[in-house]
């Protein structure tokens, strides 16, 4: 018996809960893809952060400091193992650095601001050492903490999103699982008359199959249709996002629903034989 003469039998078309599959499928691959373009987006915005906050180091002195002192100062740093180059910012720079968090700047003096660039192989603690020996009152903005903390914040958000992920995966398969039971019991009597006139399980299965693939991967790209198309729209309206978006982001937002569609197939699959090789539903 072929697969079009059970399809017109069984008629699963008039079934509720297989029409709904596109519409929860969109939703659920739309949230999944969201989640993990924006997951994968943060960790590449926070790696080429975290690169260059760890290459470069900003010191702060007074503004009265002597000259020739910062000029001395920034000799000894250049001779230091690891230290690329050291620069003296000027008072534009400085002035555009500290207007987003002092009022009124420009009625201020200035302080001196050193930017240091540096590889690895340099002894952090050796330059803090000579940067406090030569002024002791300079401030030192030291990344290793924010990096540290950053880091924390964004492995947690992965974690939310990928035990998020996780769970929407289980709850379509349980979703997919009641469904095909519900479906093929309401039509038992059908089934049982198409065993008896030489239909085979694997004729039935693979019909159920291949009616609940065309709804999951309908609602799959529709989602990720959708979430390329939100992704598109907020690089043309922000350039910042523009230049962090990668193919990683775009792979994400295919390949993270895929998971669950190919989840809940195989739990299709499985379910309708199970019931179909013990009891014929």
């Amino acid at each position: 018996m072929t697969h079009e003469i059970a399809r017109k039998a069984l008629r699963l078309n008039r079934e509720a809960g297989f029409g709904l599959l596109v519409f929860i499928t969109l939703i659920v691959s739309w949230v999944m893809s969201l989640g993990a373009g924006s997951a994968i987006l943060l960790g590449d915005v926070y790696h080429d952060w975290a690169l260059d906050r760890q290459e470069t180091m900003r010191v702060y002195l007074p503004p009265d400091v002597n000259a020739e002192a910062v000029s001395e100062l920034k000799g000894q740093i250049d001779v230091l193992q690891g230290v690329i180059r050291t620069d003296r910012m000027d008072a534009a720079a400085v002035r555009a650095a500290l207007e987003p968090y002092v009022v009124n700047v420009s009625a201020m003096p200035l302080p001196v601001v050193l930017d240091i660039q540096m590889s690895e192989t340099l002894d952090r603690e050796s330059l803090n050492k000579l940067i406090l020996q030569n002024f002791p009152t300079a401030e030192i903005d030291e990344s290793k903490p924010l990096l540290t903390m950053m880091a924390r914040l964004v492995r947690s958000v992965q974690t939310l999103v990928l035990s998020s992920t996780l769970a929407m995966v289980a709850l379509m398969a349980l979703l997919m699982s009641v469904t095909v039971r519900t479906s093929l019991r309401a039509h038992k009597d059908t089934i049982r008359l198409l065993v008896s006139l030489g239909a085979k399980d694997a004729t039935v299965v693979a019909m159920v199959v291949r009616h609940v693939a065309t709804r999951l991967v309908g609602g799959w790209v529709a989602a990720s249709a959708l979430s390329a198309a939100m992704v598109a729209i907020s690089m043309a309206l922000w350039p910042a996002v523009a230049a962090a978006v990668s193919v990683r982001v775009g792979l994400g937002i295919v390949l993270a629903p895929a998971v669950m569609v190919t989840v809940a197939l195989i739990t299709t699959r499985l379910t309708a034989r199970s019931l179909l090789e013990h009891s014929h539903v």
